[in-house]
C-alpha cells in the first residue's frame, strides 16, 4: 500500500511545486491569453454597440470601427497559436464579407448563407466554428 502512495506523492508534489514557475512565466502563452481575450470583449463590446445604435448608418459605422480597431489590434500583435491565428482570421474574413455600402436588410438571410458557405460548409443545423458564430451574431445585430 505504501508503495503505491510514494509514487503519486512525488508525482503530487512535483507537480505543485511545477506549477507556479509555469503561471508565473510571462511571455508567449500569456500574451495569447490575453491578447484572445482583448479580441473577444472587442467583439462582444461591438455587437453591444451595434445593437444599441438606431439606424442602419450608424450600425454600418459601428462595424467599420469594428473592422478597423481589430485590424490594427492584429498588426501591434505577433504572430499567435495556429488555433488562435484561424480563429481571427475566420472571424474577420467573415466580417469583411458583409457588404458595407450596398447593405439591406432583406438579404440578411442570403449574406448568412454565403458566409456559411465559405467559412463553415459543413455544418449541418447551424454552425460549429466559434469564430463565425460570433461574425454571424454581428450580423444579426446589423439586420435587427
Amino acid at each position: 500500500m505504501r508503495t503505491r502512495i510514494i509514487p503519486v506523492l512525488v508525482i503530487g508534489l512535483a507537480a505543485l511545486i511545477m506549477t507556479p514557475n509555469l503561471r508565473g512565466q510571462k511571455g508567449a502563452l500569456g500574451k495569447e491569453l490575453t491578447l484572445r481575450q482583448s479580441v473577444d470583449s472587442l467583439i462582444m463590446n461591438s455587437e453591444r454597440n451595434i445593437k444599441s445604435s438606431k439606424g442602419l448608418q450608424s450600425k454600418l459605422k459601428s462595424l467599420d470601427k469594428l473592422e478597423k480597431e481589430f485590424k490594427k489590434l492584429r498588426q501591434e500583435n505577433a504572430r499567435q497559436h495556429v488555433a488562435d491565428e484561424l480563429y481571427f482570421d475566420n472571424f474577420i474574413g467573415a466580417v469583411v464579407m458583409i457588404p458595407k455600402k450596398d447593405f439591406a436588410v432583406e438579404k440578411c438571410s442570403k449574406y448568412k448563407t454565403r458566409i456559411l458557405a465559405e467559412y463553415d460548409p459543413s455544418a449541418k443545423e447551424g454552425f460549429e466554428n466559434p469564430a463565425v458564430q460570433k461574425a454571424l451574431k454581428i450580423l444579426d445585430a446589423l439586420c435587427e
